[in-house]
């Protein structure tokens, strides 16, 4: 807080007017919470206190208002056991300037998503490895009670065990909400169809899909 040392002072010399009666003693000390105090002074009327022979029992810097309003009890008891209490309010006649952190922490680092953000194909069992293509996906005719899938082949000439081929798409290790055009080549649907359900493993079926010609 700049200037901080200096008002700090300013309130010291201002507290020096504040006399309790009573002789020379020890200083115990109590602050009051205020939602604009910085305790500014606190110390400094602490000792001056000390010094009069009183003890600091409230306190309470007001920098809003610039007012440092106290209150003292003498160390030493009266002949009748009592001791005496004054309370004082005191001003610095400082203004305040702002308030600022002399070593501000830095602010962490912000990250922009990105755009388009991405995800894994492999996360919505499109498929299943090795075979990343599209023939997972189907077409339900729900009023012949049949499911299509697309179309696969062997190659003439293809050693055994090798995975049969799909007349269909590859698909992307990720997709990203702009779309992605996928294809896949299906048996022929009986004549008079007019709409079908579309699976796509991972997701809900899209049901009654018109069927143009």
């Amino acid at each position: 807080m700049s200037g901080a040392k200096d008002r700090a002072g300013a309130v010291s010399a201002q507290l020096q007017e504040v006399r309790p009666g009573g002789g020379s003693g020890q200083v115990t000390t109590e602050l009051i919470i205020c939602t604009s105090s910085c305790g500014l002074g606190q110390s400094d009327a602490a000792r001056l206190a000390a010094t009069n022979g009183a003890s600091l029992t409230n306190y309470c810097y007001n920098w809003q208002t610039d007012e440092a309003n106290m209150r003292v009890r003498a160390v030493k008891a009266l002949s009748g056991g009592q001791r005496s209490q004054a309370a004082a309010t005191a001003k610095t006649g400082v203004p305040w300037g702002e308030c600022a952190l002399s070593n501000p922490p830095s602010p962490p680092p912000t990250t922009k998503p990105s755009p388009n953000p991405t995800l894994p194909t492999s996360s919505y069992q499109l498929a299943y490895g090795p075979l990343s293509d599209t023939r997972l996906f189907s077409l339900v005719d729900a009023a012949h009670g049949k499911t299509y899938y697309p179309l696969t082949y062997a190659p003439v000439g293809q050693a055994f065990n090798t995975p049969i081929r799909c007349l269909c798409s590859d698909l992307p290790s990720s997709v990203d909400g702009t779309g992605q055009v996928l294809y896949a080549v299906l048996p022929a649907l009986p004549d008079g169809t007019t709409s079908v359900n579309v699976a796509i493993p991972g997701f809900t079926t899209m049901k009654s899909v018109k069927v143009t010609s």
